[in-house]
Parts: C-alpha cells; structure tokens; sequence
C-alpha cells in the first residue's frame, strides 16, 4: 500500500457537444461526459477521472499512462495545455511552478483544489 500524497485538481472539463448528442439519443449513462485531471507533484502521480451520467471512473498513474491511453480526452479544449506538462513530466521535469501559472492563467487566478489520497 503507498502512502497517502496530496493532489492537486488541474483540469477539470465537460465535453459540451458529446453531451448535447448524448442527451439527445438517451444515452447519457453510456458516454463520457466529463473529465479531470489532477497531479500529485511530490510523488509524480498523475490521477485522471471520467464521469458519465451514472457513474465515476478513474485512477492513479504515472504521465506515461495517461498520456498513452486517455490522449483523445486530453487533447480536448480543457485538457490541451496540460499535455506538455505531462510530457514534461514523463522526462523526469518539476512541473509544479509551471502547472500552477497555467491554472492560475486558465481560471482567472486562485489555487487548485487538492486532497490526500
């Protein structure tokens, strides 16, 4: 079991125009509807989450992992200026000043939410 780290919400998005046809074929259960990522910058854990009308999805990876297997959510309007953080991060870079300039930028300033996990 590792121990607990604390995560900070980067990016969270809805995927408007997915939702507008989800609803109007009835399949809001079935289709993702919203995203997020947050990032662990101490132990370089990145957690990424989907949620549809039911349910939530997600977990703990390193960037490698989210980049190769959730990149079509990613390069979505929300999360496109994460992915040079992530890339950043796979080649062993601190993004912490550098993703938290950025979240200031793309909401009008603050800090991200975060939790222990």
């Amino acid at each position: 079991m590792r121990a607990p780290a604390l995560f900070s919400k980067v990016a969270k998005w809805r995927r408007d125009a997915i939702v507008a046809a989800a609803q109007a074929q009835h399949r809001l259960g079935e289709i993702v509807l919203e995203c997020e990522v947050w990032i662990a910058f101490d132990t370089r854990e990145v957690a990424f989450s989907q949620s549809d009308a039911k349910e939530t999805h997600g977990g703990s990876f390193d960037a490698d992992d989210v980049l190769a297997h959730w990149m079509r959510f990613l390069e979505e309007p929300g999360g496109r200026w994460i992915i040079p953080h992530l890339q950043a991060m796979t080649r062993g870079e601190d993004v912490r000043s550098a993703v938290l300039a950025d979240y200031e930028q793309q909401n009008g300033g603050g800090e991200p939410e975060t939790v222990l996990w």
